[in-house]
C-alpha cells in the first residue's frame, strides 16, 4: 500500500509507492548504513531499494519524509553475461566520498560460502543525475555477501561466513574489492590555477579568432564598396522621392530586383554591421522607401530579408563541409554573435544548426 507510517504525525500517502514498492527485507541492516543526509543541517535523507511490477530495480530517496525517485544516468543492471543478478536488500553508504553501493551475486547463489560472482553498483548520489558505475569480480569461493563492510580506504570487504555444511566452523576467507575512486589509478590532477589559466588562454584564442575573422570580412566589404547598380540613373528623381506619385508597384519591383542583384553579386550581407541606410544610398533611394519596398515585395523587414541570405549560406556551408565548426559558420556568414546565429537560424529553418548539420550527414 502507498502509505507510510511515521513516528510523529498521522500516516501519509506516498504517490511514488503506487508504482514502486520497497524491496522486502530492507531493514535487514541498520538504517544508518543507508543514511546520506547531514544531521547538523537538519537533512535526514536515506536511500531505499525499490522495484516495480516488471521487476525493474531503482533507487528511492527519502528526505525528511518526502519520497522521490533518484534520477540516474543509466538504469541499474538487471543481468549480465552470467545471467540474472540478485541484489541484497540495502545500500552501503560512504558518506565521506558521497557514494553508495548496491551489492549483488549470481541468482544461483543459495547460502553464505557458496561460489558466486560479486556485483557492485557504485552510486555517486551527489551528482544530478546520479552517476552509476557497474563492477564485477571473477567467481569467488567461500564468500559471504550478506554483511559487506567498507574499510577506511572506502573499499568493500567480504569477511568470514559459515559453510552450509556447518554453522560451527566459520570460514576465515576474506575478500577485498577495490571500488573506491581513490584506490583506482587516476590521472594527474592539475592545480586550480593551472585550470583557470588554461580556460583564460582558450577564451583569449577564441576571441582572437573571432576578431581576425571579422576584420577579414570587414576588409572584404571595404574592398567591395556599395555603389549604385548599373542603370540606376533610369530611376527618376520623382520616383525616388515619391514613388507613390507614379507606378509604385513597378518601381518597387525594379528596386527589389536591384537589391537582390546586389545581395547575390556583391554579397553585402556578409558585413555584420550592414545598415539599411548604406544599401538605400547605394541604390539611390531613401531608407523609408527601401523598407517599404521590402515589406511590399517580400512581406518582411530589412533585417529579416538580409538574414535569409545569411542562413542560406550557412545551410550551404553545413551541407558541403560536414566537419566545419559552428564558430566558423556564423562568423563567415555575417552574423554579429553566436546567440543571434542560433536564434535566427532556427526561426527560419525550424531546426537548430546542429540538427541541420546532423540531417545533412544522414
Amino acid at each position: 500500500m502507498p502509505v507510510a507510517d511515521r513516528l510523529q504525525g498521522e500516516p501519509c500517502h506516498v504517490p511514488l509507492l503506487e508504482q514502486w514498492s520497497i524491496r522486502p527485507g530492507f531493514m535487514l541492516w541498520p538504517s544508518s548504513t543507508a543514511f546520506i543526509g547531514d544531521k547538523s543541517k537538519g537533512d535526514y535523507s536515506y536511500l531505499l531499494p525499490v522495484t516495480n511490477d516488471e521487476g525493474q530495480h531503482a533507487i528511492a530517496r527519502v528526505t525528511n519524509g518526502v519520497f522521490s525517485l533518484l534520477a540516474t544516468d543509466v538504469p541499474i543492471p538487471e543481468s549480465c553475461q552470467w545471467g540474472e543478478i540478485c541484489y541484497i536488500v540495502s545500500f552501503l553508504v560512504d558518506r565521506q566520498r558521497q557514494r553508495a553501493y548496491l551489492v549483488g551475486c549470481d541468482s544461483s547463489f543459495v547460502s553464505p560460502c557458496d561460489s558466486t560472482h560479486v556485483y557492485v553498483v557504485a552510486i555517486d548520489y551527489a551528482h544530478t543525475p546520479a552517476r552509476l558505475t557497474f563492477c564485477y569480480t571473477d567467481v569467488l569461493t567461500d564468500v559471504d555477501i550478506t554483511v559487506p563492510l567498507l574499510n577506511a580506504d572506502g573499499d568493500l570487504m567480504l569477511i568470514g561466513g559459515t559453510p552450509k555444511s556447518s554453522f560451527f566452523k566459520p570460514t576465515a576467507a576474506t575478500w577485498l574489492i577495490h571500488i573506491s575512486p581513490s584506490s583506482q589509478a587516476a590521472p594527474a590532477v592539475w592545480p586550480l590555477w593551472k585550470k583557470a589559466l588554461l580556460v583564460l588562454i582558450s577564451m583569449a584564442v577564441a576571441a582572437l579568432l573571432v576578431l581576425l575573422l571579422r576584420r577579414r570580412k570587414k576588409k572584404q566589404a571595404d574592398e567591395m564598396p556599395l555603389t549604385p547598380l548599373p542603370d540606376a540613373e533610369t530611376l527618376t528623381a520623382a520616383q525616388t522621392e515619391n514613388p507613390e506619385a507614379t507606378d509604385d508597384g513597378e518601381y518597387y519591383a525594379e528596386l527589389m530586383r536591384r537589391l537582390c542583384q546586389m545581395m547575390e553579386e556583391q554579397r553585402v550581407y556578409l558585413d555584420p554591421d550592414l545598415k539599411v541606410n548604406d544599401i538605400a544610398a547605394a541604390l539611390g533611394t531613401t531608407r523609408a522607401v527601401l523598407s517599404k519596398c521590402i515589406k511590399s515585395q517580400q512581406g518582411c523587414t530589412f533585417p529579416q530579408f538580409v538574414n535569409t541570405y545569411r542562413v542560406a549560406l550557412a545551410q550551404q556551408l553545413l551541407s558541403n563541409q560536414p566537419d566545419i565548426k559552428l564558430i566558423e559558420v556564423w562568423t563567415a556568414t555575417g552574423f554579429a554573435s553566436e546567440s543571434s546565429f542560433y536564434r535566427i537560424f532556427k526561426s527560419i529553418t525550424g531546426v537548430t544548426p546542429n540538427e541541420w548539420k546532423s540531417n545533412s550527414k544522414a
